[in-house]
């Protein structure tokens, strides 16, 4: 083991490669790692690729679910949905705190189970002190404890849209709990995405009415199916085919609503 990871090294870490990420040092690795198989050959002249194919007749099949590269720690969830991992705060959903949890962890990934269910996957930081935070996860207790919104962690590294940034100062115009109706709007994110959020954020706002039930009103007419157009049939009657029925227009409702 030890010999393949200096020659892994030697081959190709000098010179030091310039990647993006883990993807990347490994997408290099490999590629040198095939060229390598026609490169070099044995005594008699046979590549390392022809080799590993006569050795490939001689080997096990691999197994069917090939075991974790990871390392698992038994942790204890604190009181506010944190587990730390490394000198690393890493968040769970709140609704964890003080259970039992198994923390595995990769070369990028950390994942944190609890009763054998993923609750969470962070990637992972390298960084003593760091605090990786899925917001999401802690809304449930900011629901409750809404003075803290201002100050909590999750909130002030959130890069939120504009327009959800600037309903929470629309809220406190019109009602007495901005700061929990406006964490029971970030909770919609649990079932849409981000823009489809900002966008009935700001036609609310538009529309004057930065209420949570009317922004979930405007997410349950855009998820919805539009109705089909209705194709006309044949009248057979003669008499009845002459008729002629105007299309209706909603803009008679619109003019009822301004005279009212």
């Amino acid at each position: 083991m030890e010999t393949g990871v200096k020659y892994v090294r030697n081959n190709v870490f000098f010179p030091m490669p310039v990647v993006g990420d883990f993807a990347q040092l490994n997408e290099l690795i490999v590629q040198e790692l095939e060229a390598d198989l026609d490169a070099r050959t044995l005594d008699d002249g046979t590549t390392v690729r022809e080799a590993w194919h006569q050795e490939r007749a001689h080997l096990r099949a691999l197994p069917t679910h090939p075991p974790e590269a990871s390392l698992t720690a038994p942790r204890v969830v604190d009181k506010f949905g944190h587990v730390r991992e490394e000198g690393v705060h890493y968040s769970v959903p709140i609704e964890h705190a003080y259970r039992a949890a198994w923390v595995k962890r990769s070369h990028d990934r950390v994942r944190i189970v609890v009763r054998e269910k993923v609750v969470a996957e962070h990637h992972r930081s390298f960084r003593v002190g760091d605090k990786v935070i899925n917001p999401l996860h802690v809304l449930p207790l900011l629901e409750r404890k809404s003075r803290a919104v201002g100050e909590a962690t999750a909130i002030r590294q959130w890069e939120l849209p504009e327009a959800i940034g600037e309903l929470r100062y629309e809220l406190r115009r019109h009602t007495r709990h901005p700061d929990r109706e406006w964490v029971q709007v970030l909770q919609l994110l649990e079932d849409v995405n981000e823009r489809e959020l900002e966008e009935a954020v700001a036609e609310a706002i538009e529309r004057g009415s930065p209420r949570l039930e009317t922004i979930r009103l405007l997410l349950r007419h855009a998820s919805e199916q539009p109705a089909g157009r209705a194709e006309p049939v044949e009248v057979k009657r003669a008499d009845l085919a002459m008729i002629q029925v105007a299309e209706p227009s909603l803009a008679a409702y619109d003019a009822l609503w301004r005279q009212s």
